[in-house]
C-alpha cells in the first residue's frame, strides 16, 4: 500500500493512495493547498486506514480495507521526483505506535 501527497497531471498537489492485491489500483484524493501535509496509516489486524490532516489535529478519511497482511510488515518512508531532475522536500516528524485509532472512517 501505499499514502502519499503528489503532484498531478493538473499540477495541482492530492492525497493519493495506492493497494496492490495481486492488482494495483490508483486513486487520487482531495487537492491540497500546499504540497504537505500530515499522513497516518493505520491498522487493525488486517484491516487498514488511510487518512491524512493538514494541521495534525483534525484527520480526514482516505480509504479503509482489508487486506490479508502477515502480523509482521516492514514499512518504509521515501521522497522522490520520478519525472523530474531534483527534489528539495523532508521528513520533518515520523512516528510509530502500536494504538490504532478507534473508528477507521473519522480517524478518531
Amino acid at each position: 500500500m501505499k499514502l502519499a501527497v503528489e503532484l498531478g497531471v493538473d499540477r495541482q498537489y492530492n492525497v493519493v493512495s495506492v493497494v496492490t492485491d495481486k492488482w494495483s489500483d490508483d486513486a487520487n484524493g482531495e487537492l491540497l493547498e500546499e504540497n504537505n501535509c500530515w499522513l497516518r496509516i493505520t491498522r487493525k489486524n488486517d484491516f487498514f486506514g488511510l487518512h491524512y490532516s493538514t494541521d495534525g489535529k483534525i484527520w480526514r478519511f482516505v480509504r479503509a480495507f482489508g487486506i490479508d497482511m502477515n502480523t509482521s510488515i516492514s514499512i518504509g518512508f521515501g521522497i522522490q521526483a520520478p519525472a523530474g531532475d531534483h527534489c528539495n522536500e523532508s521528513i520533518e516528524e515520523l512516528s510509530v505506535s502500536n494504538t490504532p485509532v478507534q473508528n477507521f472512517r473519522d480517524g478518531s
